[in-house]
């Protein structure tokens, strides 16, 4: 698949009966319509009406139709109607469907807390 900008994109697919056990790293877009269990990382994540993970979640973007067990981070979260969620969220952008459900705690990150952070991270390896 090529984007607008002729670079590649990467899209792999978790199929429907599949099931996975282990840590997971990818790049592009991971798409999850069977069953995962493990600690997920990477770019853009999208868990089908089907699909089930669980698993601590670390990824830039996920969209959730189906069903996770575990802890996420990311930058931006969208949880669907027919989504259920056990765990804490981390985002900074977070948008819930009505119907969606969330058992769990949501921590709201802010850019400015990121940038701060990344700042304090440069000025802390900086040579004095």
């Amino acid at each position: 698949m090529k984007n607008t900008n002729n670079s590649s994109v990467e899209t792999s697919i978790i199929a429907k009966d599949t099931s996975i056990k282990g840590n997971l790293e990818f790049v592009g877009t991971l798409i999850v319509e069977g069953t995962l269990e493990s600690q997920v990382k990477g770019a853009e994540l999208i868990i089908q009406k089907n699909g089930k993970i669980s698993g601590s979640l670390n990824v830039r973007t996920l969209n959730c139709h189906g069903k996770i067990e575990g802890d996420i981070e990311a930058d931006n979260v969208v949880i669907h109607s027919s989504a259920e969620v056990s765990g804490e969220i981390k985002a900074t952008v977070l948008e819930i469907e009505p119907g969606a459900t969330i058992n769990g705690n949501i921590c709201m990150k802010t850019k400015k807390t990121a940038s701060v952070q990344q700042l304090s991270d440069k000025l802390a390896g900086a040579p004095r």
